[in-house]
């Protein structure tokens, strides 16, 4: 159950940082993922690119979604 809610709550989290700098920005469309169109080739180099950010901002709220013990 913690997992789903750690899940629940970083995906919670980003959308709202999001919105947060785009307010015109159309959630619903995120949420059916990727674009189409890519190769797969493709959005392994975006995923790839994301990946320090990501981890950037893992670290400022982890402590908000991980209790203190895990």
């Amino acid at each position: 159950m913690l997992t789903r809610e750690a899940l629940h709550t970083g995906v919670h989290r980003a959308f709202a940082i999001a919105l947060s700098r785009y307010i015109d920005i159309d959630l619903p469309v995120i949420n059916e993922g990727f674009t189409l169109g890519y190769t797969d080739t493709e959005l392994d180099e975006i995923e790839k690119e994301a990946e320090p950010p990501v981890r950037d901002l893992v670290e400022k709220f982890e402590e908000e979604i991980l209790p203190k013990n895990v």
